[in-house]
């Protein structure tokens, strides 16, 4: 199986960064925990305006199975509510 990396540009809603923050902050040890997830880190630009979510999943099978996840079903009604951009970007690993 090949792995998937997924590379998630998120910019808050004004007056929501920092429950959009503790929303992904509190999401992330339920990510980690899953099976299939090789990364999940949450980083922030220079100027803490914007953040990126970066994850690798061991298959496209398992990151399925991850957005059916009780957790994510929870979050993925507020997405919009919290963050004005949330733009999911997939890539595939280049083999040697």
């Amino acid at each position: 199986m090949n792995p998937l990396t997924l590379v998630i540009d998120c910019l808050p809603n004004e007056g929501n960064k920092d429950q959009a923050i503790s929303t992904l902050k509190a999401l992330g040890p339920k990510i980690k925990a899953e099976e299939g997830c090789l990364t999940f880190d949450i980083l922030v630009s220079e100027d803490k305006n914007s953040y990126m979510i970066y994850e690798t999943w061991s298959s496209e099978a398992l990151w399925q199975a991850h957005l059916q996840s009780d957790h994510m079903k929870d979050f993925s009604p507020f997405i919009h509510k919290l963050f004005k951009v949330f733009d999911v970007k997939r890539y595939g690993h280049v083999n040697e």
